[in-house]
């Protein structure tokens, strides 16, 4: 979001949100939040929780945060709600439709910012699909949905519970689109699939990134690196690149250095050099270009099994714009049909694996023929530059929130 939207002057935007984090960035001046455990709160108490945040307290708050990180109730609490299991999406649902959301300092909030346009980063829980369109209901707000990742036409299993939880957030989009305009989605896939969804206007804009001013020559590159989350099961294709690189002991590629900030203890106790991983956890963003830079090769990775693959299937990591332009060679490995790998396949801008045990016989080729090796970084670079634009993406941005107000003041 602070991407998409960082065209925006910062006095011209305001965010409701609702996760425990605090603002960290002035991309806009005014926050206001209402949490889980607000509205769990208020269930009890039957009053309503919350806090608003000015400049003044984003400016002493002015860090990079890990969300979800830490230990106690709350970071269990995110642990377990990212398992999405229908039951959670059930009850994590109801608990926000009993709960005390509204008040009357949201209210004056909204009035006094009074905004033109919502720009709503859809998710899978019903509950902000709901707030949205009260909001904009009440307010007569036209909305453009951004959509990242695919809510809508995988669903959630094929259980009767499960469809049952989907069948609530279709409804719910449904209402919504009533008051969305304009639709921004994230990848070519996504928009062809969604034009008979929605019926709306589509544009694509991806995650833009700027050229990495810390990228160093071919010789002096060094290891394989993935940097990024490992939900959605990529710590499992990631684990089998890694026992495959321990098992060959290429000098330079002995183990997949990883910088994530994973908190899943199941997930962190696999990630060992045992298994070819060398897990160095959460570095902050003014560290990751010179990770990349410095990298030799680096890894886009998916899960193969049916639940992940219909989760990533149209999404396009906020990653890749970054990893193109790194300098590096990128090898991506997953299903060979999913957004992510057929967008790097098709531009020739990646290595693509078809087998984990294939990788140490890639590698010894690839880091050993500097042609091939620059051929890659090229088109890389190349695509970067033609669908990662800052500037490109700005004015789609800006002309996809002017067209939803100027059709709604007609």
């Amino acid at each position: 979001m602070a991407d998409l939207l960082s065209c925006i002057p910062p006095d011209y935007l305001a965010q409701l949100y609702f996760h425990t984090e605090e603002p960290s960035i002035n991309i806009c001046k005014r926050y206001f939040r209402v949490t889980d455990q607000d509205v769990l709160h208020s269930v009890l108490t039957r009053k309503s929780h919350f806090r608003v945040f000015y400049e003044n307290d984003i400016q002493a708050s002015c860090n990079e945060m890990k969300i979800g990180a830490g230990k106690g109730v709350k970071a269990k609490g995110y642990q377990l709600a990212r398992r999405r299991t229908p039951m959670i999406y059930f009850l994590r649902n109801m608990m926000w439709r009993i709960g005390k959301w509204r008040s009357q300092e949201l209210d004056t909030w909204i009035q006094d910012f009074n905004p033109e346009v919502i720009s709503f980063a859809s998710g899978d829980y019903t509950f902000s699909y709901r707030i949205t369109f009260e909001i904009a209901r009440k307010y007569k707000i036209p909305v453009v949905l951004w959509c990242c990742d695919d809510h809508y036409i995988s669903g959630y299993g094929r259980a009767l519970f499960a469809n049952l939880v989907h069948m609530n957030l279709m409804k719910w989009v449904r209402r919504l689109s009533n008051y969305v305009k304009e639709v921004i989605v994230i990848s070519d896939k996504m928009k062809r699939d969604y034009a008979a969804l929605f019926q709306k206007p589509i544009h694509v804009v991806r995650i833009s990134a700027q050229e990495n001013m810390m990228r160093t020559t071919y010789e002096q590159r060094k290891g394989i690196v993935y940097s990024g989350r490992l939900g959605v099961n990529r710590f499992i294709p990631l684990i089998q690149l890694g026992k495959a690189l321990r098992e060959a002991n290429i000098e330079g590629f002995e183990a997949i250095d990883v910088y994530s900030n994973e908190q899943d203890p199941s997930i962190l106790a696999q990630l060992t050099m045992e298994n070819g991983i060398r897990f160095h956890g959460f570095v902050t963003g003014t560290q990751i270009p010179g990770i990349l830079g410095n990298a030799k090769f680096l890894l886009h990775i998916e899960a193969f099994d049916d639940k992940s693959k219909n989760r990533t299937r149209y999404s396009l990591s906020t990653k890749i714009g970054e990893y193109l332009q790194s300098g590096a060679c990128l090898i991506a490995y997953g299903p060979d049909d999913i957004s992510s790998i057929e967008y790097l396949n098709d531009e020739n801008a990646a290595v693509v694996l078809k087998k984990a045990e294939d990788l140490p016989k890639l590698l010894y080729q690839i880091s050993n023929d500097k042609s091939a090796y620059n051929s890659y970084v090229a088109h890389a670079r190349n695509l970067a530059e033609k669908n990662h634009n800052k500037k490109q993406n700005d004015r789609e941005v800006l002309n996809s929130l002017q067209e939803a107000t100027c059709f709604s003041a007609k």
